[in-house]
């Protein structure tokens, strides 16, 4: 796997109390990425919900303390994926931080616009974002040349995975 230069300043903006956000288009790999943080912070108890899930986003987009106090209790870290089918998810989000504020949580997204102005708003002072892009040279290898020399087999197997490019 290749890793990716985002890691360590995502994994260093992690903090109680904050909700740390990583948006991208599709196929950038947000997945895989909140994987492989998953496992670098394997001393740590985490939940891992999906927002795709009818009722992980119905209990997400609840607007009451105590559902999502008891959803996180005993957890260090809330992990969600697909953040943008949570409704209300920047001001259940907000509550969940406020009343539990000894909770990391990170959520991957859509690079929708619309999600980060659902979640920065309110959590304004709570939030950090990041966004991932397609691999770049610098992740292939460190050496500019060699980059350039492997470039043309990971754009082959991009190509041929399906991509048509109006995803």
């Amino acid at each position: 796997m290749i890793k990716r230069y985002i890691t360590e300043p995502i994994i260093n903006d992690l903090k109680k109390g904050h909700v740390t956000a990583l948006f991208g288009a599709r196929r950038t790999e947000k997945n895989t990425l909140m994987n492989s943080i998953i496992q670098l912070l394997n001393n740590k108890k985490t939940l891992v919900l999906n927002g795709e899930d009818y009722d992980v986003a119905n209990t997400l987009s609840s607007l009451r303390r105590e559902t999502l106090t008891n959803l996180v209790s005993g957890y260090d870290i809330l992990f969600i994926d697909e953040a943008q089918n949570i409704p209300h998810v920047g001001k259940s989000l907000k509550l969940l931080v406020d009343t539990n504020p000894d909770i990391f949580v990170f959520m991957t997204g859509s690079a929708s616009f619309d999600l980060r102005g659902k979640i920065g708003e309110p959590l304004t002072g709570r939030s950090r974002f990041f966004r991932l892009y397609p691999f770049s040279l610098s992740e292939i290898s460190s050496n500019y040349m060699n980059a350039l020399q492997k470039l043309p087999r990971p754009l082959i197997w991009f190509l041929s995975s399906g991509y048509s490019g109006s995803q």
